[in-house]
């Protein structure tokens, strides 16, 4: 299951915008046919339900790996998306998972068995022809089936016991002889079917897993020269994904196996290699910042237009609002320093024009309407002191007053008004 979990882990960062679409061919690939491989054995169990052959439904969803097992796996909650992404980006499109059809089959399992159902006998029949492979296949089907069956769960331990101390003795005879590649591989075997505590203190465990240790580790130093290789063919190819990828794996390697560089050549172009890749990396980050930016920019931009166009219930609130918020995505986007496709630069450059005369034009309006109403109770002040001073000096400010709003001298006017004020 270790390639589907990666490949989920890379379509996951493809649905946040964490790499591009070619990043993730291979996992769209790798996915698609785990999920057809699902849907043709759902199809199988479906037609075997519908004919009320529960035993054969069974059969097929144990076969390996276990149906249910690798239908939850490809079941990642975010399918729906991950298809539309594949639909937008050309890559391979993968079938969607029919959920009553499992829900089918965990009823099925749900139901449990007698102790006459007909897994029982194939167990048994199994056993006697000491086809020790399918016992252990069929009596962890029937645990599943019926998990309060001691004597299944017994069996299953005897056997598991059993391949076990089976694949110890071939580790014992293999350790008599120079196979190394076989005692590594019944070494892994063993690690992979029994706990660690389990062979703490198996002398024969020891012994191949020292030889396996040491044969990985001479394997992992002879691949690193020609992965090298490969590294610097890419990098002089741009790929530096691909380069991404390979670092990962032969610093995993230098980890697994306690090693590092040979000589200071491998480590100069480890280091080369690396800067490059972090170099790039950072780059394509910075860009797809970059889009997005601009992306929620064109957004908001389309927003301003419609607002603009409609013009019902706009206030010079919200106008000088979305002037601000104008300005700072504009100045967002030239921080990137990233050049923007023309078409879009001109769209921004005329909805920013757009919004600061509409602006400027309320602005003039609101300005008009206070001197409008300053020079209306200059006039009233005139006409209740019409034979005072106060009506001549009333009188002379509305003159003035009027004079500017003329000129369309608003800092002038606007100064007066104050004026006025303080000496009220």
């Amino acid at each position: 299951m270790k390639p589907l979990t990666q490949a989920i882990e890379a379509i996951r960062a493809a649905l946040k915008e964490e790499v591009p679409p070619s990043a993730v061919e291979d996992a769209a690939i790798l996915y698609a046919q785990l999920c057809s491989d699902v849907e043709r054995r759902l199809d199988l169990v479906a037609t075997m339900l519908q004919k009320g052959s529960d035993y054969q439904a069974l059969q097929v969803a144990e076969e390996d790996p276990p149906l249910l097992d690798l239908a939850a796996s490809v079941s990642f909650g975010e399918e729906k998306n991950w298809q539309i992404y594949c639909e937008a980006h050309g890559l391979k499109v993968a079938a969607r998972v029919d959920l009553r059809i499992i829900q089918d089959l965990e009823s099925l399992y749900s139901r449990g068995i007698s102790a006459n159902h007909p897994l029982y006998k194939d167990f048994r029949a199994a056993v006697l022809s000491r086809d020790d492979a399918k016992s252990l296949r069929i009596v962890k089907t029937i645990l599943k089936l019926n998990p309060q069956d001691d004597n299944a769960r017994k069996e299953l331990q005897r056997l598991e016991n059993k391949a076990l101390q089976e694949k110890i003795d071939l580790l014992r005879e293999a350790l008599k002889t120079d196979d190394e590649e076989r005692i590594a591989t019944l070494t892994e075997d063993i690690k992979a079917a029994a706990p660690p505590s389990k062979l703490e203190r198996l002398d024969v465990f020891e012994q191949g897993e020292n030889i396996r240790q040491a044969l990985r580790r001479r394997q992992a130093e002879a691949r690193v020269p020609d992965m090298l290789s490969t590294m610097k063919m890419l990098k002089a190819e741009g790929r530096w994904r691909q380069v991404g990828q390979m670092l990962s794996v032969v610093n995993a390697m230098f980890k697994e196996h306690g090693f590092t560089p040979s000589d200071a050549a491998q480590k100069a172009t480890l280091e080369d290699l690396t800067q490059f890749h972090q170099k790039e990396r950072a780059a394509d980050e910075k860009q797809r910042n970059f889009d997005r930016t601009l992306k929620s920019f064109l957004v908001f931009v389309e927003e301003v237009e419609t607002r603009l166009l409609t013009g019902a219930g706009v206030t010079f609130e919200e106008i000088a609002g979305k002037d601000e918020s104008f300005i700072k995505r504009w100045k967002e986007l030239e921080g990137y320093q990233l050049p923007v496709a023309a078409d879009s630069l001109q769209r921004l450059r005329t909805a920013g024009q757009e919004l600061r005369h509409k602006l400027e034009r309320m602005q003039r309006t609101k300005r008009a309407g206070n001197i409008a109403l300053a020079a209306a109770a200059l006039v009233l002040l005139c006409g209740i002191s019409a034979i005072s001073l106060h009506a001549w000096k009333a009188w002379t400010l509305t003159q003035e007053l009027a004079s500017y709003q003329a000129k369309e001298n608003y800092s002038a006017a606007e100064n007066l008004i104050k004026k006025l004020r303080g000496e009220e």
